[in-house]
C-alpha cells in the first residue's frame, strides 16, 4: 500500500457522513501554530475530528488526523 492509498483508507469512513462543525487545536505557546478542522458526523451517527496539519517540515499543508470527537 502506497501513501496515497493509505490515507484514501482512513477517509473512506467519512462518505455519506455530514460537516457538522469546525475544530480548531488552540495556539500551541511554544510555536505559535494553531490547526484547524472538520467535525463530521458518519452515517452511523459516530463523530470524527479531521484536522489539516502541516507536511512533515512544518512548512505548509500537506497532511491530516482523523480521530474520534
Amino acid at each position: 500500500m502506497n501513501a496515497t492509498e493509505f490515507h484514501l483508507a482512513q477517509l473512506e469512513p467519512l462518505i455519506g457522513g455530514s460537516i457538522v462543525g469546525l475544530a480548531r487545536t488552540g495556539v500551541d505557546e511554544d510555536v505559535g501554530d494553531e490547526f484547524f478542522g472538520l467535525l463530521v458526523r458518519l452515517a452511523n451517527g459516530q463523530r470524527k475530528v479531521l484536522m489539516f496539519l502541516s507536511d512533515p517540515e512544518g512548512n505548509g499543508p500537506g497532511s491530516f488526523e482523523l480521530s474520534d470527537s
